[in-house]
């Protein structure tokens, strides 16, 4: 028997979802924020009639506050190795020119170079020749970073800033890095973070290329988004630095709107 009386029928409700992503390809386009409503047809005309009540809140009032949201710049995060500096080449011709090691990128499925044949029997000398004075300098940053980096920093109300793991053991490397990123980015000192956990670094975009670093600043940041570049040695499929921007258009509209609607402007 039914739970209901009698004769009485449950009212129907009404479940609204509003998906905010970075376009409309499933197979590749990132959800940035996700809203379910559920009401009654009372409920609705109550919301409706509670909105409309609220569209003449003072203009002064509504100025301030969006005001005070534009005033935090969103902040890109990027990690350098992997995704502006070409360590991996480097370490390629490190391999071949020192030990005689000759390999090739797509042999490289781990992010330790663990996967290369043989590299076991010198990785230990190998690691401490990356910690040598000049080693960090010699790294080329990637053909396409530049122009890539350049492409966020031209986005309004963007910050860019750089993230980077010290060489433990090596007494040049956080200097040399800073000099990097100044001669081949334009970089301030003051834009650099040496850092290595990074999930303590506040941001609301990183883009990074091991997995780890991806996962841990997730749950340390769970309303930012994590961007995972595309590697031979991790699962990423984001790979050109206009997916990046688009990424990040996308989230600075998103912010946009939610700023006005905590504002009351469209109210």
């Amino acid at each position: 028997m039914s739970s209901y009386a009698q004769g009485y029928k449950p009212e129907p409700v009404l479940v609204w979802v509003d998906l905010e992503t970075t376009g409309l390809d499933p197979a590749k386009d990132l959800i940035l924020e996700c809203a379910i409503v559920v009401t009654t047809t009372y409920a609705l005309e109550e919301l409706g009639r509670h909105l409309c009540g609220r569209r003449y809140r003072s203009v002064d009032g509504r100025r301030r506050c969006r005001a005070s949201h534009r005033r935090r710049k969103m902040i890109i995060l990027l990690d350098v190795d992997g995704v502006l500096a070409d360590f991996v080449g480097a370490s390629l011709s490190r391999l071949a020119g020192r030990f005689g090691r000759f390999h090739t990128r797509e042999q490289i499925t781990e992010w330790d170079f663990s996967s290369l044949p043989g590299f076991a029997e010198v990785a230990s000398d190998f690691w401490e020749s990356t910690k040598e004075p000049g080693f960090c300098a010699s790294i080329e940053p990637y053909p396409e970073a530049r122009a890539g980096v350049d492409l966020l920093r031209a986005i309004p109300g963007v910050s860019v800033e750089f993230l980077t793991s010290p060489m433990h053991g090596c007494p040049t490397w956080t200097h040399e890095r800073d000099l990097w990123l100044e001669k081949h980015f334009g970089a301030h000192h003051h834009e650099v973070m040496h850092v290595r956990k990074k999930e303590r670094v506040r941001g609301d975009i990183l883009v990074d290329d091991k997995t780890d670093h991806i996962d841990a600043w997730s749950l340390a940041n769970p309303k930012g988004i994590p961007i995972l570049w595309a590697q031979p040695y991790n699962a990423g499929h984001v790979k050109t630095w206009t997916e990046v921007e688009s990424i990040a258009r996308a989230l600075q509209r998103s912010r946009e709107r939610s700023d006005y609607d905590i504002c009351g402007v469209n109210r």
